[in-house]
């Protein structure tokens, strides 16, 4: 109240703006807010940053180089809600100089390339490999840069971008009867050099990185707005960015001019960065917001309907009347990235976060999920758990971080068929090997059924709720 008889007073007796400035605590006020609403707004370009930001300092690549996991990922690489069953590929690529051609191998009877190009915003602007235009025969995607008025030869898949960075991500799928071996083999295969250079491409450097730690997350602190800055200041701004980028300059940040916070202010976005942190965390557990229950009753959650309404095209979250920016934060992309153009019916990821009872998973506690002999899948299921602080693997002595029905005829089976998977900190005895750890650390479950069958979309079949055991 106070506050708003100190604005009053501003108004009707018409002080001068300085004095009115001079409320340090408004200006804080203000600052505070727009720092919060500036991450929930670059949440997916920023993220995209820090990720492609990693492969320099932890791989020593360049864009255009390719980085292909020769084994699947493990506990030590920090991903966004990653998978273990596959091996990860990916690159940056940067269009400053001009289009970039990245040609994709073909897929064959044994083995799949399936993937994305991803905008600076994260948007998945082509699909690659057996889900996109190259249709599984592989071939030549050109990247043309924003603004670029130059001949376009014959013979690519023209992609033309927004911006002048972003980041390419697929998988090397097995499919038939390969090998990993194979598989790395088809993605080794994978070139990017630019157009200019099309005649006479130099060799593509290929590195595998499954040997190193991988810290591709993004952090909440200041560090945030660091490269929020850098971002504004290197890429063309969208018509529909416009009233936030004018927003940012309340924080330092103005496109084309350096951003150097002094201490206190570098307090202030480390404050703001936590609690946005805190926003997206509480919209993503609170059942109703970014995910809902998929079977009534249960636990098991999957995208919002709601949320999903508001997607747009390609997870822009942007429709006719508006831009979602905090419905775009919270689902997805405060919690996964690179995510296929389209929803398809191939695969169905749900998510655990409660037990049987509505309480979130602890880490302290001891957990048990009955995966029932029956489960509708005409490839495989599997479960993962991962970190509910950094939505990435939990890292572990056993550097165990997911179990899958390949694995099968290694885990303890029941006598109806029946498997049961333990989560939290203590291995229940004769279960060691059906066991994921949760090394002390809060935690939730994500559940893939590669394949599903109509039973569970139609919701006849229903998977158990994780039961507290300890």
């Amino acid at each position: 109240m106070q506050r708003l008889l100190r604005v009053s007073a501003v108004l009707v007796l018409g002080f001068t703006n300085a004095a009115f400035a001079a409320d340090a605590s408004l200006d804080a006020e203000l600052f505070h807010q727009r720092a919060v609403e500036a991450v929930l707004w670059s949440m997916p370009a920023i993220s995209d940053v820090f990720f492609r930001d990693s492969f320099v300092r932890d791989f020593g690549m360049k864009p255009g180089d390719v980085l292909v996991m020769s084994k699947p990922l493990v506990a030590r690489h920090e991903v966004l809600t990653a998978n273990n069953q596959v091996n990860y590929a990916g690159m940056a690529y940067d269009l400053t100089k001009g289009p970039y051609v990245v040609v994709i191998p073909p897929s064959g009877a044994d083995y799949a390339v399936i993937g994305e190009i991803c905008d600076n915003w994260q948007l998945p602007v082509t699909m690659v490999g057996i889900e996109g235009p190259d249709a599984g025969k592989g071939g030549k995607y050109l990247l043309i840069p924003p603004g670029y008025e130059g001949k376009v030869p014959n013979g690519y898949f023209e992609i033309r971008l927004q911006g002048y960075r972003g980041t390419m991500v697929f998988r090397p799928v097995i499919i038939g009867k390969g090998t990993m071996e194979g598989a790395i083999a088809l993605a080794s295969r994978t070139q990017a050099y630019p157009l200019s250079e099309a005649a006479n491409p130099k060799p593509t450097r290929v590195l595998d990185g499954w040997d190193k730690p991988w810290h591709s997350l993004p952090v909440y602190d200041a560090t945030w707005f660091e490269k929020l800055a850098q971002f504004v200041s290197d890429e063309p701004v969208r018509e529909q960015d416009k009233i936030m980028v004018g927003m940012l300059s309340t924080l330092g940040i103005e496109k084309g001019k350096p951003f150097k916070p002094d201490a206190s202010t570098r307090k202030a976005l480390d404050t703001a960065a936590k609690d946005a942190y805190q926003i997206m965390q509480a919209g993503f557990v609170e059942p109703g917001r970014a995910l809902s229950a998929w079977w009534p009753g249960g636990h098991w959650m999957n995208m919002n309907p709601a949320v999903l309404k508001k997607m747009g095209d390609a997870w822009s979250f942007e429709t006719a009347d508006a831009v979602w920016t905090y419905e775009r934060a919270v689902a997805p992309f405060f919690w996964a990235n690179y995510l296929p153009k389209k929803l398809g019916g191939s695969q169905l990821y749900l998510m655990g976060l409660r037990d049987s009872t509505g309480k979130l998973f602890s880490g302290k506690a001891s957990y048990r999920l009955r995966v029932p002999a029956d489960v509708p899948v005409d490839k495989f299921w599997s479960a993962i758990v991962y970190s509910q602080k950094t939505k990435s693997f939990v890292p572990n002595p056993l550097d165990r971080v997911g179990l899958d029905s390949y694995e099968k005829s290694k885990l303890k089976v029941n006598p109806d068929g029946s498997v049961d998977i333990y989560f939290g900190n203590d291995a229940p005895k004769e279960y060691e090997n059906n066991w994921l750890p949760s090394a002390g650390e809060d935690f939730f479950v994500i559940f893939r059924f590669y394949g599903p069958g109509k039973s569970v979309y139609d919701k006849t079949w229903k998977l158990p709720d994780i039961e507290r055991v300890q």
